[in-house]
């Protein structure tokens, strides 16, 4: 047996003084809600195991404006987008014009079908907005909860509190797709998934397909 795979307890990682956490060689740790990650840096500092994933970084992909800039410095394609960002003291002062089946975000046009997400990456509501041709509405994506991920809701407004991005509704043929890790070659270890049959027939339509 060479390797000894040690699960720190959740009190330990919560209640305890990191000079009581387990000794390791090898430290693998994932941000979670929740999660004090300060304590994890501390513990690597303290210990100074081999560090699988960057601690650091976690505090980054925290926000998805900080990982789509990552991604766009590291020439790793996205879709078209635009970031809002809002003064949560002065909502109502944005750079925002929406139309019935558009938005208009700094400048930058996106019809209907689009994606809105908040930029907080701990935050699972990410609403799709329809366009007239395909019955309006919007799709609310959440954490899944039992067998549901996504529910249908009349509202074609988007959001007007909160800073959001914006960005152009990708197809992918009836398949939810769920990246977890790039390769240095810029290959991806991801999951597919059928889309819920209601999701599916809106999304086709909205696309006229």
């Amino acid at each position: 047996k060479y390797i000894t795979v040690v699960v720190f307890e959740e009190e330990v990682i919560l209640n305890e003084p990191v000079e009581n956490w387990p000794l390791c060689d090898c430290l693998i740790s994932f941000h979670s809600k929740g999660f004090p990650l300060d304590k994890a840096v501390a513990y690597a500092k303290l210990r100074n195991p081999f560090v699988i994933n960057d601690l650091n970084m976690q505090y980054l992909i925290q926000d998805r404006r900080e990982v789509y800039s990552i991604l766009q410095a590291e020439g790793i394609l996205l879709p078209r987008y635009a970031i809002l960002n809002r003064d949560p003291n002065n909502p109502k002062e944005c750079n925002l014009i929406e139309g019935e089946d558009h938005v208009e975000v700094n400048g930058e046009v996106f019809q209907k079908p689009f994606v809105e997400k908040p930029v907080s990456a701990e935050d699972h509501n990410v609403y799709i907005y329809y366009p007239t041709s395909a019955g309006g509405g919007s799709q609310r994506l959440f954490r899944k909860i039992g067998s549901r991920s996504s529910v249908y809701s009349p509202e074609s407004n988007v959001r007007k509190t909160g800073s959001y991005i914006y960005e152009e509704f990708m197809p992918t043929d009836g398949t939810d797709v769920k990246g977890f890790l790039m390769f240095c070659n810029n290959n991806i270890f991801s999951s597919l998934k059928p889309m819920d049959s209601f999701l599916r027939v809106v999304f086709l339509n909205a696309l006229n397909m």
